[in-house]
């Protein structure tokens, strides 16, 4: 059972004012809809807000109602006088804005991974949301926050991003209730289907075939793995926001239980995406890395070349499979 916004959060956010509010890196639709769909919230309540993103949003968010509203994290600048509010991520994961939160007056963490350790002075960390989202609209509702259409639209943005347009395991009667709630303030979800899905460039078509020529199985045969590094990007002239998605094919394969992205940024790190069946825990294994997620999908950027960092994840998801006490709960989720 879900459950509520601790109190000790509501009175905070009710009483505090001047907002810096965050998600993660390689930011998703519930991370980008939960910034804004808050910001909005809150901004509704009288309250001063600045909605931050840690790296660039990709294109197919461009719609969201407020995108272009977005701070870059090297913008922001705490004087002291800042809340800052970190959602659907631990701190970890805010990038630069992770560099300065020892100078806000407080951090408040909401967020539905498990492997968050809620560093923050108010956390709200519950596993039994399908999304960051739906936290972000059951704290509306608690504050009594205005909601209109593009507020809803946000919301829908990070329930679909996170349930698998509701085809994931996490897509429980309440989550399709809230879907339902969001559709009459307006939301169309013919329109968000088309923004989401259906807006891919020419070059998202060719990498995705770069990628396809790459994958293999391993570990026995129980673990898809693929590519995408920066040649491929060149040679089809995709650019770095190119290529989100990509993982949804390696689990198409039958009889498997993992599947292993290995994605080359621009930066030189690798990251890591990966997916799983409910027989392995994922979020285990990028956790043993640095990273987190969800049981059955988790991600994470480690430096090394993309056949060093593939070695050693295909290690610790090697040792995952033959260990039994290492599945997972029946979860699927966005990384």
């Amino acid at each position: 059972m879900r459950g509520v916004p601790p109190d000790g959060l509501i009175r905070h956010l009710s009483a505090a004012d001047n907002f810096v509010i965050v998600g993660h890196v390689d930011p998703d639709p519930d991370s980008i809809g939960s910034t804004l769909a808050l910001g909005r919230m809150l901004a509704g309540l009288g309250k001063r807000c600045v909605p931050v993103t840690p790296t660039p949003i990709p294109p197919l968010l461009d719609f969201m109602p407020g995108a272009e509203a977005l701070v870059s994290a090297e913008e922001v600048s705490f004087t002291g006088h800042e809340h800052l509010i970190v959602v659907d991520c631990g701190l970890e994961r805010t990038g630069a804005v992770s560099q300065q939160a020892g100078l806000a007056r407080s951090v408040v963490n909401i967020d539905h991974h498990a492997t968050n350790r809620g560093t923050g002075t108010f956390n709200w960390i519950d596993t039994d949301f399908a999304a960051t989202a739906e936290m972000i609209a059951a704290l509306g509702r608690a504050l009594g926050a205005p909601v209109d259409r593009a507020t809803a639209t946000l919301l829908y943005a990070g329930l679909v991003g996170d349930t698998g347009w509701f085809r994931f395991s996490n897509t429980t009667p309440e989550v399709l209730r809230l879907a339902a709630s969001l559709l009459e303030y307006g939301v169309d979800p013919d329109y968000m289907n088309r923004v989401m899905n259906e807006r891919r460039s020419f070059a998202y078509l060719l990498l995705l075939g770069r990628m396809l020529q790459s994958v293999r199985l391993a570990c026995r045969g129980r673990v898809v793995v693929a590519r995408v590094t920066q040649q491929m990007r060149r040679e089809v002239g995709a650019d770095q926001t190119e290529g989100e998605g990509y993982v949804q094919y390696l689990r198409l394969v039958r009889d498997t239980d993992v599947a292993v992205l290995l994605d080359e940024t621009l930066e030189g790190q690798i990251r890591v995406q990966l997916r799983s069946s409910p027989r392995v825990d994922v979020a285990a294994i990028a956790r043993s890395l640095g990273g987190g997620g969800h049981a059955r999908a988790a991600g994470v950027r480690l430096e090394g070349s993309i056949g060093e960092v593939e070695e050693l994840v295909l290690e610790r998801v090697d040792a995952a499979l033959e260990d039994p006490s290492k599945e997972s709960e029946p979860f699927a989720g966005s990384d």
